[in-house]
């Protein structure tokens, strides 16, 4: 899912990142109701926006017809509190071919950080840029024909560890791993490369007990070979200490696909050192489209799955669904985001809907999985069934009790945010 249309950013603050899924006994736990849609504007958002939550606040960023990249100061109401044009002042443009503005995330600090290829830029809560370094990411500073980061989180210590896909001058690309210190600093880096003719990169990250986990995919570029995942788990000083390739998994999954970076998303730490790894189907050659969970133990085997989509969503018409960065953390629960554009008879009432009053002729599904500690599925809310016929950007984020799910609609080329209650 490098295609920057279809690309999507989302961040949690460092303390969502480490809390993991409890479970909560409280049956009033789970989404409740849609409590606004608000309209943000008509812009063609040709590079996919940002959300990165903080201080009961967050950031909206997108860019508009000009590629400029906007942001917006938003409350946990919807509330707009600034506009800004962070291109007049970083300069960087966004485009189709390339995403300028590849992460961002909340640091500690209070400020917002967003990182652009070697570039690594902080915006604090007036929207004023106080921090900019264009030469910030350097771990990687010769012979690289193309570098793309997939994943960056704030790590216990405060520096910032950095994923993403690779390629050193021809042939497939490997993935690859950084640790940053807060001023810029190498404190580590390396790369992770299977050898079966296949592109590679790591999407999802989280720190556990002073070791870092990491997932990753392995896609396949030709008609032949199957599609893998993997996790590795290293050191604090950047060491692996053991790697899991599950390419055994992909009879009941994976196909040959032509895309990057489409398999592998996010990772979910969950109780009794147990992760789960999020993965999300290609478009071609899948018979079941349906995302899937693969629930791993504190070795990386697998030790169960679970799929997060519908039973029929092998109807889809000609597009297929994915999660993007849509994934929270609470202290009761964890709640998925899942986009599903799905062909459906307008006027059609599903069980557990929400509905939102915005119809076109083609639905869509935005839909919500509430999961706890343990990778079961406790609920699920349709949020949105027919915001336009594709979505080209997706969010999830939470501050306190509302959970906040932005999406593009291609029809009028309109930002949307939906804000629902979660408790």
């Amino acid at each position: 899912m490098l295609n920057s249309t279809y690309k999507v950013f989302f961040f949690l603050s460092v303390s969502l990142l480490f809390s993991g899924c409890q479970k909560s006994d409280d049956p009033s736990d789970g989404i409740q109701e849609i409590s606004q849609v608000k309209i943000l504007g008509d812009w063609n958002v040709a590079n996919s926006h940002t959300v990165v939550a903080g201080n009961g606040v967050y950031i909206l960023l997108f860019s508009d017809v000009e590629s400029q990249y906007i942001a917006k100061l938003m409350t946990n109401e919807g509330a707009e509190l600034w506009t800004k044009n962070i291109s007049e002042e970083t300069g960087l443009i966004a485009s189709e071919e390339s995403l300028a503005i590849e992460e961002g995330l909340y640091d500690t600090d209070g400020t917002f950080v967003f990182f652009s290829h070697r570039r690594l830029f902080k915006i604090d809560l007036q929207g004023e840029v106080v921090y900019d370094n264009p030469d910030f990411l350097s771990a990687f500073s010769s012979g690289v024909s193309f570098i793309s980061i997939l994943n960056a989180f704030v790590t216990s210590d405060g520096g910032y560890l950095v994923t993403g896909s690779i390629r050193v001058g021809t042939g497939n690309t490997r993935a690859y791993y950084t640790k940053y210190s807060k001023e810029g600093d190498v404190i580590f880096s390396k790369t992770y490369f299977i050898d079966t003719g296949g592109n590679m990169g790591i999407t999802g990250a989280v720190e556990q007990d002073g070791f870092y986990m990491l997932g990753g995919y392995y896609s396949v570029t030709s008609g032949t070979g199957n599609n893998q995942f993997y996790l590795l788990k290293i050191s604090s000083s950047g060491k692996l200490v053991w790697a899991q390739n599950h390419s055994t998994l992909s009879t009941d999954f994976f196909y040959p696909f032509s895309y990057e970076a489409i398999l592998g998303r996010e990772l979910i730490p969950l109780a009794n050192e147990q992760t789960m790894y999020i993965m999300v189907p290609p478009n071609e050659f899948m018979a079941d489209r349906r995302s899937k969970g693969f629930i791993l133990d504190e070795t990386g085997a697998v030790v169960d799955s679970i799929f997060f989509d519908l039973s029929d969503s092998n109807a889809a018409g000609g597009a297929h669904p994915g999660i993007g960065k849509g994934i929270v953390q609470t202290n009761e629960n964890c709640f998925v985001g899942i986009i599903n554009p799905i062909a459906s008879i307008e006027g059609t009432v599903l069980p557990n809907e929400i509905n939102v009053p915005i119809n076109y002729e083609i639905p869509n599904f935005g839909y919500v999985y509430t999961i706890d500690a343990f990778g079961r599925i406790e609920d699920m809310k349709y949020v949105n069934r027919s915001l336009s016929n594709t979505f080209t950007a997706i969010a999830l984020l939470s501050n306190g009790n509302t959970l906040i799910f932005g999406v593009q609609a291609s029809i009028n080329n309109e930002v949307r945010l939906i804000l629902i209650t979660n408790k």
